[in-house]
């Protein structure tokens, strides 16, 4: 049997004023579980083994996430718990650096759309607002912020790109900028004068 609950301490244990999360999907191999409304899945006659193990809510957790390892050893009837622990808020800016010449001729870029992603062996995206803010939650853990460089042209780049990202339970967020800078233009200025008769 399986029982999935938020883990508001930590602990990972089911205590009594931790509610039970149903619509969790459970995954043994090929088998494929799923919680119901007292937090409980089960599975009969499996055969003892080590067996891969996935799980993922089908209800949107705004930030929780299920702390299990990727397998677990089933040899005799007992009830696993899945625990669902809060993750770390991580959000930032991406700042774009002009020309002072270049601001006076075009108008502001929209940095809607940048992907920026998190990855730890798992790959987490989200995409940038108009103002170039991103944010997401993510697991405890280490993990490499790359911003999508695909989008720039040859006239921007990006100052630093690929930055370790350490994550502890102490915390309950982490801030990140990537800076992009347009590339210095060669400009020449050009003398008109009337011609003489």
């Amino acid at each position: 049997s399986f029982v999935s609950f938020m883990d508001i301490n930590g602990n990972g244990v089911k205590d009594k004023d931790e509610d039970i999360l149903q619509n969790v999907v459970i995954k043994v191999d090929d088998h494929e579980l799923l919680t119901d409304t007292d937090g409980k899945a089960t599975i009969t006659n499996i055969e003892k083994n080590t067996y891969k193990i996935e799980t993922f809510s089908l209800e949107k957790l705004n930030g929780w996430f299920p702390n299990v390892n990727d397998s677990i050893r089933l040899e005799k009837n007992k009830t696993v718990y899945i625990p669902f622990v809060r993750g770390v808020k991580v959000y930032g800016d991406v700042v774009l650096n002009r020309q002072k010449i270049a601001i006076s001729d075009k108008s502001p870029i929209d940095l809607s759309r940048i992907k920026i992603s998190a990855s730890n062996g798992k790959l987490f995206n989200t995409l940038t607002d108009k103002k170039g803010h991103f944010e997401f939650y993510l697991p405890y853990g280490d993990y490499v912020i790359t911003m999508d460089e695909q989008i720039l042209n040859n006239t921007f780049s990006v100052t630093y790109n690929n930055i370790p990202l350490n994550l502890k339970d102490s915390e309950s967020s982490a801030y990140i900028s990537f800076y992009i800078i347009e590339k210095r233009r060669k400009v020449i200025f050009k003398n008109f004068t009337k011609k003489q008769e």
